[in-house]
């Protein structure tokens, strides 16, 4: 159960971060040190919930992409 609501919290937190000119990564890692999550897995699931976002991005952004 706590792996699913440190989800919901790394997914907020990429989610508001993402379009702001500051870091978002920066953010999951922080987040994640205070959540007590910084082991490997905390590397894999950064990089797939940074994957989610861009392909979010791109999906939303699809018709200029493809123009």
């Amino acid at each position: 159960m706590q792996d699913l609501i440190n989800a919901l919290i790394f997914g907020i937190i990429e989610g508001v971060t993402e379009f702001l000119p500051i870091s978002s990564t920066g953010h999951l890692i922080l987040a994640g040190s205070l959540l007590g999550f910084s082991d490997e897995r905390s590397g894999v699931f950064f990089v797939a919930i940074q994957t989610g976002a861009m392909l979010a991005v791109v999906w939303e952004y699809r018709a200029r992409f493809f123009r």
